[in-house]
């Protein structure tokens, strides 16, 4: 597709081994009813989704998606918020045709139904020399807006930087369209920095699927443990 997905060096490296520097598992890892744990041992968060929902850690990064026919998924990232940067060329589509964006932690469902499972790759092409030092939420999201316009050139806000919470500490909320290949999307991003670590919850979906399977997304966010 060519578009250029950044993520740290940090998250590159740990991310991909399921795990956080310095951070143990959150003590509770029983999951609500109805529904699972997906995140990886000792990946110092713990994620939870529906039952239904199928998940795929093969990426790097924590996601799962709705089904076959319906591919609105979410996805749990973190890394260092002031590590040099690593470009990564995902090369177009996962082996069951399911796209996946090259913002930092978005994936595109796909329109058509695929196979049920898939991973990505990618190619590092460049680091930058100069990243600044990123001291909140608000600098991570300023920094990077003008790269997520460079990749999605239509994106509109519906909700920008609203107050939530994520496993209890102060975040921000994003909700934008934007399109990529010819398709419209919609993406809400939960976005917290804390201690020097860049949380990201994404929820991604076609415009007409958002809103069915938003009380699952929201309830996602919810049950995420951080570092307890």
């Amino acid at each position: 597709m060519g578009f250029v997905k950044k993520i740290s060096a940090f998250a590159a490296g740990l991310i991909l081994a399921g795990a956080l520097c310095g951070c143990g598992n959150p003590a509770d890892n029983f999951a609500p009813k109805e529904f699972k744990k997906i995140s990886p041992e000792n990946a110092g968060y713990v994620l939870y989704v529906p039952d239904s929902w199928t998940a795929d850690i093969s990426t790097g990064v924590t996601t799962a998606y709705v089904s076959a026919k319906d591919r609105s998924n979410i996805s749990f990232m973190a890394f260092e918020a002031d590590d040099g940067l690593i470009h990564v060329d995902v090369n177009g589509k996962t082996t069951d045709g399911a796209v996946t964006t090259d913002k930092p932690e978005t994936t595109v469902p796909e329109t058509k139904a695929p196979a049920e499972t898939g991973t990505g790759t990618g190619t590092v092409t460049e680091k930058p020399t100069e990243v600044p030092k990123i001291k909140s939420t608000e600098e991570y999201w300023a920094y990077y807006e003008a790269d997520f316009r460079k990749t999605f050139g239509d994106m509109e806000y519906e909700v920008n930087g609203e107050n939530v919470l994520l496993s209890a500490k102060a975040a921000k909320k994003y909700v934008y369209t934007a399109t990529v290949t010819g398709q419209k999307y919609k993406f809400m991003q939960v976005v917290m920095l804390d201690k020097g670590t860049v949380y990201i919850y994404t929820y991604t979906a076609l415009p007409d699927n958002y809103d069915k399977n938003l009380k699952s997304a929201e309830a996602i966010l919810g049950y995420i443990s951080i570092g307890k």
